[in-house]
């Protein structure tokens, strides 16, 4: 029989900021109309602050 090797648990890391606009998070996502979505969210205060939606332009 084999012995299992026991695995350290790993300490987990906050990446949250105290202070609000010290961290800004960015996600984009591309939608069913091929346009895309993006927003800025500040990491402290949870607010968007800045969002975008971009058309997907028509090939020529």
């Amino acid at each position: 029989m084999k012995s299992k090797k026991k695995r350290r648990q790993r300490k987990y890391v906050r990446f949250e900021r105290e202070h609000w606009m010290s961290l800004w998070q960015g996600d984009w996502k591309q939608l069913d109309d091929g346009g895309w979505l993006l927003a800025f969210m500040d990491d402290a205060s949870r607010r968007i602050m800045a969002m975008e939606y971009l058309i997907k332009q028509p090939q020529k």
